[in-house]
């Protein structure tokens, strides 16, 4: 279980940034290492932005969806 201290949105951030890390190293750096990757740090910029914003985005809504859940 994860505890994270803040307001209900900024804990969804949090969360989809422990998720979009884990996310991130599994889908950017395993392709990278597998594929053939012409300009290799122009794929990971794109994929890091592009993942920052879908997680961000995910972290948003989740915080908004659970914000008057009580605390556990």
């Amino acid at each position: 279980m994860v505890s994270l201290n803040g307001s209900a949105v900024s804990r969804g951030v949090k969360f989809a940034a422990l998720i979009g890390a884990f996310f991130w190293t599994s889908h950017v750096l395993a392709f990278v290492a597998k594929q053939i990757v012409e300009q290799t740090s122009l794929f990971v910029a794109m994929e890091t932005i592009f993942l920052t914003l879908q997680f961000g985005i995910f972290g948003v809504l989740i915080g908004l969806v659970y914000r008057h859940e009580d605390r556990i």
